[in-house]
């Protein structure tokens, strides 16, 4: 049997000891190395060559390119966790910088943000494409069939109905809409707004651009309540000269859009016109009266 003696009981308390004060000095050396670590890498993010200080705004129309440099500038200001730099070449804030900057304008569609340099941060803006014009409330038709320039306000539309920008005048080759709808609108802006429901647009760009396609000559459709719709169609009596005057083609959203307009192209090419308007809305059965 062995038996432990004071003085191994007094030397394995002193080597406990000294063991918990060495970890204790080695977990200090440990945490100020990290510190020391942390902050050395922290300072390493303020260094100039490594500094985002310049911004090329590529794609934009220059009253938005001035908005968004100087948004940019702002977005890296500051510190991320209170140590390091936000302008740091390798440690901005892309994330959030690119959607600062798609929230900056509704005439942004998308943006692509890269280093061009260390100093330098390279903004690529697409910026939506407008395929239709969106007036609200009614056309105003002169006497001889002529759709009036418009003294109410109009905007731009994407693919998706989404206005964008307004105009200042209506004379392009885009579609035209009135939107009844919109008319108690008029006095304000509508950029920011829908012009139909995504869907609904759609069906309606398909429609028109199914008509011109046919040979159709479109002024506008107007978007009426309930899903009931008016387009309106330079007559058979020729171009579009002072005599000519305008065919209202009814049709709504309760049937196929895509039969409607095979039943109008196929009406519209066999029959004879000049029409006062022509109703599809009832199937096959085409309803007209012409001209008097």
């Amino acid at each position: 049997m062995r038996y432990r003696t004071r003085l191994a009981s007094r030397q394995s308390k002193k080597f406990i000891e000294r063991r918990k004060i060495r970890g204790i000095i080695i977990g200090a050396l440990i945490i100020v190395s990290v510190v020391s670590g942390v902050y050395s890498a922290s300072q390493l993010t303020y260094v100039n060559f490594l500094t985002i200080d310049k911004f090329d705004v590529v794609g934009a129309d220059p009253d938005i390119a001035v908005k968004i440099e100087a948004l940019a500038a702002e977005s890296i200001q500051g510190q991320i966790l209170g140590l390091f730099s936000k302008s740091n070449s390798f440690l901005y804030p892309a994330k959030s910088l690119t959607s600062a900057v798609l929230d900056s304008s509704p005439k942004i569609q998308s943006v692509s943000i890269y280093r061009k340099d260390l100093r330098t941060l390279a903004i690529v803006i697409n910026e939506k494409q407008a395929v239709a014009t969106v007036c609200p409330g009614l056309p105003d038709f002169s006497d001889n069939g002529f759709l009036a320039d418009s003294s109410i306000k109009c905007y731009e539309a994407d693919v998706t109905g989404y206005i964008f920008d307004q105009l200042s005048t209506t004379s392009n080759d885009r579609n035209l809409y009135f939107v009844q709808d919109l008319a108690d609108a008029s006095s304000t802006s509508l950029v920011g707004t829908m012009a139909a429901t995504s869907s609904e647009f759609v069906g309606l760009q398909g429609f028109y651009n199914g008509a011109r396609r046919a040979g159709l000559r479109i002024q506008a459709i107007l978007v009426k309540d309930l899903g009931e719709y008016e387009m309106y169609v330079w007559n058979q009596a020729g171009d579009q000269s002072s005599d000519s005057q305008t065919t209202v083609v009814y049709f709504n959203s309760l049937r196929s859009l895509e039969d409607q307009l095979a039943n109008l192209i196929s009406f519209w090419n066999s029959a004879k016109g000049p029409f006062e308007y022509i109703d599809v809305r009832y199937g096959s059965n085409v309803f007209y009266r012409l001209m008097q």
